[in-house]
C-alpha cells in the first residue's frame, strides 16, 4: 500500500467486514462515516476521533500541582493553608501533624525550662538560708 494514502486515523478493515455492515458505522455526534477510520465505541455508539477528543476535554477536571509533594490533584481536592497556598489532603495532614509535633515539643521544652527554673530557685533559697544561718551564728 502507498505510504501517502495512510493516515494515523485510518484502520485497515478487510473488504468482507465492509460488505457485512448494512447500517455502516457513523459518529453518533457528527454523523461522519467511520468505515475504514479510527473510531471509539461506548454505550451510546461510535465516535470519531475529533468528537471523542472534544468530549474527553469537556469531562476533564482542572488540576493543579501540589507545591509540597508535586503531584497533580483536582482543584476541588486542594486545601488552602494559613499562608494561602493550596496543598493536597495528604500534605495538609502532614503539615498539621508536623505542627502538632512542634507544639508538643515547645510545650515540653517550656515545661522542662520551668522545672529547671524551679530547681534554681530552690537552690538559691537554700543558699540564702545557709548564709542567714551562718550570719546568725556569727552574731550570736
Amino acid at each position: 500500500m502507498d505510504a501517502s494514502r495512510h493516515s494515523d486515523d485510518t484502520v485497515d478493515i478487510p473488504k468482507m467486514e465492509l460488505d457485512t455492515e448494512p447500517g455502516g458505522k457513523t459518529c453518533c455526534q457528527c454523523g461522519k462515516d467511520l468505515r475504514g477510520h479510527r473510531r471509539f465505541k461506548d454505550s451510546i455508539g461510535y465516535w470519531c476521533k475529533d468528537c471523542h477528543r472534544v468530549d474527553k476535554a469537556r469531562h476533564t477536571v482542572a488540576e493543579a500541582r501540589c507545591p509540597d509533594c508535586g503531584r497533580m490533584r483536582p482543584l476541588d481536592k486542594l486545601y488552602q493553608t494559613e499562608n494561602g497556598t493550596q496543598v493536597c489532603k495528604q500534605c495538609m495532614n502532614d503539615r498539621s501533624e508536623k505542627a502538632k509535633k512542634y507544639a508538643t515539643k515547645i510545650a515540653i521544652e517550656s515545661e522542662v525550662k520551668g522545672g529547671e527554673r524551679m530547681k534554681v530557685y530552690v537552690m538559691v533559697g537554700v543558699v540564702v538560708v545557709r548564709v542567714l544561718v551562718v550570719l546568725w551564728q556569727n552574731i550570736g
